[in-house]
């Protein structure tokens, strides 16, 4: 269901990158579909069968209005690759396992740890919605409406912070991330500069569940009140607060993967960081280690 409900994400993205559009609602995504043969669209019901994607949290930049209306948002570039592709689940090679592991190559921990591949660009937003990372929502609605219900987000996992695509970086000086309130120790201009990864969308990775139980639901709320300025002399995201220095922010998108609980977490995050680091050189731009 979910490699097909990638496929579905995969369409509607691209529709949306191709018109220009910022969202469409389920009903037209459900006839876009149905013209394409992807998806058969109910006659009595139109955009049933795409309501009940949306419902399971299967759909990348999904939303719900307060009316109830369902609608996807553009969030993703529209360069996936195509299902039965060479990089479909289970053909593409994932992401090196971390060096240094004391676990053995046949360890089940292991094998958990791996995030789903089906593309060797892990700076990508369309790596992160075809390998099975759920679109929470960009930073702006999460603010106002909070963490969504469901999504996997009551277990330890992974997370990633993404830029809108083609995005161009401008920073926010250390004056003025200092007044606003969501940065502790604001970096100068130049120094965020050489710190920006070109070409890459994911800007942060980012774990629950490091050396004991925390659900992502826990450490996203962490990362939302950082940005929002609720913070203290530590946090309560620390890390990555960068990010908050890049404008545009509350347009960025988070995305999570849940996991197993520890050690699995950071296994899968030395992981991802692994591969970003073979890729571009150098961590994402919020990650201070690869």
């Amino acid at each position: 269901m979910r490699h097909r409900a990638a496929r579905i994400s995969q369409f509607i993205q691209s529709r949306l990158h191709q018109s220009g559009r910022a969202s469409v609602t389920a009903v037209e995504a459900g006839a876009w579909l149905d013209t394409a043969g992807i998806l058969r669209e109910s006659r009595s019901r139109p955009g049933k069968p795409l309501r009940d994607l949306l419902r399971a949290g299967l759909i990348c930049g999904q939303r719900q209005e307060a009316n109830r209306h369902w609608f996807i948002d553009r969030i993703a570039a529209a360069d996936h690759e195509p299902p039965g592709s060479a990089g479909e689940a289970g053909t593409a090679k994932g992401p090196a396992l971390p060096t240094g592991s004391s676990h053995g190559p046949g360890d089940p921990l292991l094998r958990s740890a791996i995030v789903p591949s089906v593309a060797e660009d892990v700076g990508k937003a369309a790596y992160l919605g075809a390998a099975g990372f759920q679109c929470v929502g960009c930073v702006a609605s999460l603010l106002e409406a909070g963490l969504p219900p469901g999504q996997g987000l009551d277990s330890c996992g992974v997370y990633a912070v993404t830029t809108p695509p083609y995005y161009v970086p401008e920073y926010i000086g250390p004056e003025p991330a200092l007044a606003e309130g969501n940065v502790l120790a604001p970096w100068p201009v130049g120094r965020l500069a050489r710190k920006w990864v070109p070409d890459a969308e994911v800007v942060y990775y980012g774990l629950a569940g490091r050396d004991r139980p925390r659900s992502l639901r826990c450490r996203l709320m962490d990362l939302l009140r950082h940005a929002q300025g609720d913070t203290t002399g530590n946090g309560p995201h620390k890390g990555g607060e960068i990010i908050w220095q890049l404008t545009g922010w509350r347009q960025f998108s988070v995305w999570a993967y849940a996991t197993p609980g520890p050690a699995v977490p950071r296994l899968t995050e030395m992981a991802l960081l692994q591969a970003f680091c073979a890729t571009y050189g150098r961590p994402p731009y919020g990650n201070r280690q690869g």
